[in-house]
């Protein structure tokens, strides 16, 4: 199935996601990149969720 470079991809691509309002509190804990500068940039909506 390929897991191998959609794995790496799949984390990365959470923090992209959340802004969809995908996968959030799993990236936060995570600690996968700039979270609160991400959330800054991210629309109230993200937050309401």
């Amino acid at each position: 199935m390929g897991s191998g470079p959609s794995a790496d991809e799949a984390g990365r691509s959470t923090r992209r996601r959340r802004r969809d309002g995908g996968p959030v509190g799993e990236v936060q804990p995570d600690g996968s990149g700039p979270d609160p500068s991400e959330i800054d940039a991210m629309p109230p909506k993200f937050d309401r969720k």
